[in-house]
């Protein structure tokens, strides 16, 4: 296949152009760049488009940026491309938002090319590019959504070349006299990119020569199997999730798979805050248990109150200290104790164990407090005591919301803790005859 017939075929595929696309494509001057430039703009009457350049000058060259400048205006202006060119301090912008050269690299030049109102950005990441991002995503621990890379299309960006090896492009180049320039900085292995590009994949290369387009095979494979996913899990998700919250009773029901695609959606659509696979897990694993909460990195915090999850707002961070006092015989009562709402009532039938305890195993007076230093549950199922301290740890609780966890007790300790459930030595056993059942959950922020 010749390599026209593979840019044909590659925006075919991913039904990357329409006719009438206003098309801009980001032009640094190298080879991908100026093959996809040139790729383009000689076949925009066959594709229906038109086809602009933008360049950015990132101010992190000194002169060689400058060249990369002059040579970007040059080459279009001898062919009539319309071209934009930026002027950016990237260095600056990377100090003022705390984030790195190249991730404020990447959010200048996004920012700039929609500035300009294209119908479609084209961007020119190749399929060098997506075997460089593979190995790096699993370096990183990727889930198969990770494993699918760099993806042909987004939104409104587009990769036309995500199929050609960069041999291909500067091979493109040379066989139609097409000049480009090159970046010194690509040989420099401060960048983990170039780290993986210099040092792992030349490697590999020598030992399979063909990793390159091997690895856009298992790409495009795993391509299909994640769009498989995220088509049932959309499905799911337009069901499941009203009022700002998703719906998890009988999550159990649906394939962990989904589940955890569910979780991430709800994450990325309400709390727009980071998350990794082990934030996905832990949810997924206490997503029935009333009252579990987990903050993502950012501060944002995931609650569950066994039928919902929901992003909690940041508290006042006051906290009640005052005890509740209330009589053994005068139960079934509804209260509220640090945005906890809780239900003690009195019942023949103590099927529900975990929250379930022996009437005649408590004291007559029962406190609802928050937790003291030295506090200690034995927990039922795992024949183990734990201090809820070491217990809070365990389950990833935050700090900040650790003191507003209602604890049930009577004078000869605790009875009943949300999460944990109830202490096993005021657990019904197979005589019991009368149960006090305690329901707690997490009221939702307005």
């Amino acid at each position: 296949m010749t390599k026209d017939n593979k840019f044909f075929e590659t925006i075919k595929k991913y039904s990357m152009l329409s006719p009438g696309d206003d098309v801009l494509v980001g032009f640094s001057g190298g080879a991908d760049s100026t093959c996809l430039l040139s790729l383009l703009y000689e076949n925009r009457l066959a594709l229906g488009i038109s086809v602009r350049a933008a360049h950015i000058n990132h101010g992190l060259r000194g002169e060689e940026a400058d060249r990369d400048e002059l040579f970007a205006r040059k080459f279009c202006e001898e062919r009539n491309i319309p071209i934009s060119v930026l002027r950016a301090d990237v260095n600056s912008v990377s100090k003022e938002r705390g984030i790195s050269t190249e991730l404020a690299g990447r959010e200048v030049r996004y920012a700039f090319f929609n500035s300009l109102s294209p119908s479609k950005i084209a961007t020119a990441h190749t399929g060098s590019d997506a075997a460089e991002t593979l190995l790096m995503n699993i370096s990183r621990g990727a889930s198969l959504k990770g494993l699918c890379s760099i993806p042909p299309v987004r939104g409104n960006v587009i990769r036309p070349l995500i199929e050609f090896t960069r041999e291909e492009t500067e091979n493109y180049c040379a066989e139609n006299s097409i000049p480009f320039v090159t970046d010194s900085s690509n040989a420099e292995n401060s960048y983990t990119r170039n780290k993986f590009r210099n040092n792992v994949i030349s490697q590999i290369k020598k030992i399979e020569p063909s990793f390159e387009n091997a690895a856009l095979r298992c790409i495009d494979s795993v391509r299909i199997e994640n769009d498989f996913i995220e088509q049932n899990a959309d499905k799911y998700y337009r069901e499941l999730f009203e009022d700002n919250s998703l719906c998890v009773s009988g999550f159990s029901d649906i394939h962990k798979a989904i589940r955890l695609r569910l979780i991430a959606r709800f994450i990325a659509e309400n709390a727009g805050a980071d998350y990794e696979m082990r934030h996905l897990t832990l949810l997924d694993d206490n997503i029935a248990v009333s009252g579990f909460a987990l903050t993502l990195p950012g501060g944002k915090t995931v609650k569950t109150d066994g039928k919902n999850l929901f992003i909690a707002k940041k508290s006042d961070g006051k906290v009640i200290k005052e005890e509740v006092f209330l009589k053994k015989d005068e139960l079934n009562k509804k209260l509220s104790y640090n945005g906890y709402n809780l239900e003690l009532k009195l019942s023949d039938d103590g099927s529900n164990k975990r929250n379930a305890v022996d009437f005649f195993k408590i004291d007559d007076i029962i406190i609802i407090r928050s937790r003291r230093e030295g506090d200690k549950i034995t927990l039922s199922g795992r024949k183990c005591t734990k201090t809820l301290k070491k217990l809070f740890n365990e389950m990833k609780i935050p700090v900040e919301e650790r003191d507003r966890i209602p604890v049930v007790a009577d004078k000869n300790g605790i009875i009943f803790v949300p999460f944990a459930g109830t202490d096993a030595h005021r657990a019904p056993g197979a005589k019991t005859e009368k149960f006090l059942i305690i329901n707690a959950e997490i009221g939702k922020n307005e």
